[in-house]
Order: structure tokens, then sequence, then C-alpha cells
């Protein structure tokens, strides 16, 4: 693994949301500044929890705060931790494969509290997936780390490692950045322009085509900027376009590419119905849950397609059979309520997502628990739920869950 240092020029503070309007352009702002503090819950696989103590202690079933600070700003999780503080600082905890934690450690050194990368106070938001990891700054930088099969990394080469942040290009005007199974990855300018690379196969990258791609390679057409307006899923990627509208591509396997026709593939952006008021979108990497997808609208509805095997879709319905896991295949609505926030991030190993509601209450949205807590609602044992479940009783305004658990940060939302 290639362990190299980051010398890039930063430019001047761009910022990250919305710029000329669309239907999602203004979907990520957050809390006020200065609020803020961490929560976790589920597991501690390779210290996950961050509570500085290894597995299998330190386990949560309902939401617990990590230390003292009150000053965390965005967060994202998967086999490791990525968060950003509101000074710009970055940090990183959990499995140490694959570099994922970009820390420039050697493999497998799993961090068990939260620990700073680097010095830079750029950072905007950190996510991770199964092999690596992917930053945003506010200079409008993208950067990426960890394994990167089929030119995932977007470094313009192959299967390249390394285990510190290293930069995408050099352009300086990308707001939103999001990174599927086996490293399918998307990413969005502030010009509307819509950009892919990563393995393409079943047409996942929109390309009209299987290939892959080592570098940023354009989408036509003009989409949302907002930072929840594209979604890179296990088998498909969705997307918003400027006008409102949906789209989606790649292998709709179990209907979560919503367009009523599950197990077929299409390589090119095709429109999902005809409403232009999609506001953000959501897809699994991988697990049982992984042919699942959520989408909000705003309007504050909440919308669910895809995989429904242990009823992480939150329609009140589930599994029957292995023959009937009632999958749903174009959108629908999850109950009435008009409250929803598109602040979610991540899905559960069993396909469980956590959402919050524009009153800063946080809910289990529905799926399997394995025993440890996972779906942070003070249960212990196999628990499973089809329909959203309430968990604690602060006020969130960001939540995340991974396959050991989930995450939120404390404070009352300004705008989504």
């Amino acid at each position: 693994m290639k362990d190299l240092e980051n010398s890039k020029k930063e430019s001047p503070m761009l910022g990250l949301t919305g710029m000329g309007g669309g239907a999602a352009s203004l979907t990520w702002v957050g809390a006020a500044k200065g609020s803020g503090a961490l929560y976790v819950w589920g597991s501690n696989n390779f210290g996950w929890s961050g509570f500085n103590n290894p597995a299998p202690t330190g386990r949560r079933s309902s939401p617990t705060q990590i230390g003292t600070d009150t000053t965390w700003k965005n967060i994202a999780g998967y086999l490791s931790v990525g968060a950003v503080k509101w000074d710009g600082t970055g940090w990183s905890w959990g499995s140490g494969y694959n570099g994922i934690p970009a820390q420039n450690l050697p493999e497998s050194t799993h961090l068990s509290s939260p620990t700073q990368i680097g010095t830079d106070t750029t950072w905007n938001f950190l996510g991770n997936w199964q092999y690596g990891g992917w930053g945003l700054k506010t200079d409008g930088t993208i950067w990426s780390w960890g394994y990167g099969p089929a030119g995932s990394l977007g470094l313009n080469e192959g299967n390249a490692s390394y285990s510190s942040p290293m930069q995408i290009g050099t352009d300086t005007n990308w707001t939103s950045f999001r990174q599927g199974h086996e490293g399918t990855s998307l990413a969005t300018k502030t010009d509307g322009s819509l950009w892919v690379w990563g393995k393409g196969p079943s047409g996942r990258l929109g390309l009209n085509n299987n290939a892959a791609k080592s570098s940023p390679t354009q989408i036509p057409g003009t989409w949302a900027q907002g930072f929840n307006s594209i979604a890179a899923g296990n088998t498909g990627c969705l997307g918003i376009k400027a006008n409102g509208t949906l789209w989606s591509w790649g292998y709709g396997s179990s209907g979560v590419l919503g367009m009523n026709e599950p197990g077929q593939s299409w390589s090119s952006p095709r429109q999902v119905g005809t409403d232009t008021n999609w506001r953000s979108v959501h897809m699994q990497l991988s697990g049982p849950g992984s042919r699942s997808a959520h989408a909000t609208k705003t309007d504050g509805t909440l919308w669910g397609m895809g995989s429904n095997t242990n009823g992480n879709l939150g329609l009140n319905t589930s599994k029957i059979s292995n023959s009937n896991r009632r999958n749903v295949s174009s959108p629908t609505q999850v109950g009435t309520d008009t409250t929803w926030m598109s602040t979610s991030y991540g899905m559960q190993e069993k396909g469980g997502t956590f959402w919050t509601k524009t009153d800063g209450t946080l809910w289990f949205l529905g799926g399997k628990q394995e025993g440890n807590g996972t779906a942070g609602a003070n249960i212990s044992g196999i628990w499973d739920r089809s329909s959203p479940v309430l968990i604690g009783s602060g006020s969130f305004y960001r939540a995340a869950a991974a396959p050991y658990g989930g995450l939120a940060i404390s404070g009352k939302n300004v705008e989504d």
C-alpha cells in the first residue's frame, strides 16, 4: 500500500450548498454551527463504537454519547466511521482494513476511539464503503483512499491502494460525492454536471456500456447539486435532475431502481415516474438489504422501493416466504407523515436505516436486529420491525446507519 503525503494546494472556500435552484439544491446545510454531540449504538466490531475499548465490550443498545465534544458536524459509517467537526477537522475510527481510516497506518490497525486525520481543517464530509473512503472539502475538492479495484479511486489508476487521502483531479467545484458497491462512484459539480467512475457492470455507471472508468467521466444532463441528490447502491444508481425529476440506471434487482421492471438492466439514465418534486435519494451498499432504496420529496414525504426482506422499507410489510418477499418495484410512500428529513446515510447489514424528522426525533425505519443492539431501541436479542420506531428521546439533526449499528448528532435542524 502506498503511503503518500498529500501536498495539494487548497483553494478558497467554495461551500457545498446548491447554487442555482432545483428541487434538491439545498439538501445539506445542517444545524447551527457549534451544536452537535455525537451518539452511537450497536456492536463494537473493530472498535467501531468509539468508546476506546475492544470488542465485544463497548456494545450499546440505545444512543450513547461518545466523549463530551459538542462540535460534531457530519458523520458516516460502514466498517469504520468518518466524522467531521465544525472546525473542519476530520476524524475516523473502527476497521483498519485497506487503509479505510485514512490514517496512513499499517494494514489492519484498528482504532477504538476518534482519531484525527492529519492536520487539515477544510473537511466538509467524510464517507466510506467496504474497501475505502472518500471526502469533500470546503474548497470544492474531492478525495479518495483505500483499495480501489478497477479504478474506483478515480485517480486514473487500476487496482491502486492508498492509506491517506489523495485528491481526485484538480477541480474545485465539486458539490457531492457518493461511492457504492465495489467502488461505483458518482459526483456532481456546481455547473449541474454529473460524473462517474469505477466498476460498471450491468450499466451501473450510466454510460450506455458496462466498461469501468478510472477517472471521472460525465453523464449528460443537468443534475441537482444537493448533497443527497445522488446515490450509488449495490447494483445500480439513482439521481435527481435540476428540475426535480428522479432517474435510475444499472440492474434493477428486486425493483430497487423504481421502474416497475424488477430484474431488468439499463445502462443509461431513465426517468422514474413523472413527479418533479424529488429532494433526496438513498441506497444500500451491500448485505441482505442491499437492493433497497429510499427517497424524499420536497413536501416532506418518504418513499421506499426494492427489497423488503426484513421489513426495511418501513411499509409495515415484510417477507412472507422466500418466494414472496413483498418487494416493491416502484416508489411507495412510507406512512403519511410530511416531516421526514433527507439526512440519513448508509444502511445496516439487515437493511435498517435511521432517519430524522423536522421536530428532531430519530427513527429506525425498519429491518432486523441481530442481537447486538444495532436498532438502537434499547432492546436486546434478535428483533425486527417493518414500520418506523422512535429511537431515544433527544433531538437529532443527522443520522447514519452501518452494518454494526448507528450514529447520530444531536441538535435542532435549521435546514435540511
